[in-house]
């Protein structure tokens, strides 16, 4: 794990974590910035690894000194709190096994690089979705209805990201799912040059039924992979809810619906469906509702949608609003119950 160049901006983010004395075992930087191949708009992404009865009683503090680092910098800068218990279940997740191979440490102890993150033959359907699911969600924050020069370079950005990422995920998969992704992105070269992100759309959809019908055992239309995905356990207990609930609390001061805490089904997986419902409801003549309206009752009866007006656009920006703002309270990356 090496540390990354100076940078001003991580210089002043530890003097700042000193200054509030918090007792973080490892900080690490992950993402675009830690593998040396951001531009100037990229995020930085850090996980402090911390005791795991810490993590809720330092998690707002993250939170704060995050959006005041934000805001200092203009760059959008993410500290998330990772429990040293979620270390010992590393084995087949997909996301440590990205930490362990492009992490820096900048503080602390270098706990992440000799943790056991198994083989590809580990992997289960969950990781799977849960890194599609990702991508599906850049793309959908990367959307316009109207083309300009900013949405472009959006696009391009994601596009870049999406492509890289894939690539990445068939190198670290077992050969069957390895020649799935590596498929579909050779489909998608061969894809005369349409709109970028309706081409990415398309990708991201196809690459979830086909995984869909291998992983799990399901396919059909859109609605009934989505409905039938709900149902599915993937290799997560129920009580990661729970978890997911005491960050909200924590971080949002929300409290969380009964259905959110002690339904079967995974608050994240209400998420992912609705993403592919909504990704999928969209096109360049319009908006189906049919697909739109499952989105709306999947979501319903665990997060607060805000009232939207009475047209069918409006309502496609709300519900693609809602999954944006719980997505990182639900994709929680402590750790006690993974």
């Amino acid at each position: 794990m090496q540390a990354p160049a100076a940078d001003p901006v991580l210089r002043t983010l530890l003097s700042d974590i000193m200054t509030h004395h918090m007792p973080i075992r490892s900080l690490i930087l992950i993402g675009s910035r830690a593998r040396g191949d951001a531009d100037a708009r990229a995020d930085y992404d850090l996980i402090a690894i911390m005791d795991s009865p810490l993590v809720l009683i330092y998690a707002p503090k993250l939170e704060r000194l995050s959006l005041l680092l934000s805001t200092r910098f203009g760059v959008r800068i993410r500290m998330r709190p990772m429990a040293t218990l979620k270390l010992k279940r590393a084995k087949g997740s997909l996301f440590m096994m990205k930490v362990k191979k492009e992490a820096s440490l900048l503080a602390g102890e270098d706990l992440a690089s000799s943790v056991d993150t198994g083989s590809p033959y580990d992997i289960s359907p969950e990781w799977y979705f849960s890194f599609l699911a990702s991508l599906m969600k850049e793309l959908i924050s990367a959307y316009r209805p109207h083309d300009g020069s900013d949405e472009c370079l959006s696009v391009d950005r994601v596009s870049m990201k999406i492509r890289r990422s894939l690539k990445e995920l068939a190198d670290m998969s077992a050969p069957s799912i390895s020649f799935i992704i590596k498929g579909a992105l050779h489909d998608f070269e061969l894809v005369p040059d349409i709109d970028m992100w309706f081409k990415l759309r398309n990708l991201l959809i196809t690459l979830f039924l086909k995984l869909a019908k291998v992983l799990l055992g399901i396919e059909g239309s859109i609605v009934d992979v989505a409905q039938k995905f709900l149902r599915i356990n993937k290799g997560v207990s129920p009580l990661k809810n729970i978890e997911s609930s005491a960050i909200l609390f924590f971080l949002k001061k929300e409290i969380p619906t009964l259905r959110w805490i002690f339904s079967r089904i995974l608050v994240k997986d209400r998420l992912r469906a609705a993403l592919l419902l909504l990704l999928a409801s969209v096109d360049k003549h319009g908006i189906d509702s049919l697909l739109l309206d499952e989105a709306y009752r999947i979501l319903k009866p665990c997060f607060k949608i805000r009232p939207h007006v009475n047209d069918i656009r409006g309502k496609w920006r709300v519900l693609r609003e809602t999954i944006l703002t719980y997505w990182d309270y639900v994709h929680t990356v402590m750790g006690f119950f993974d």
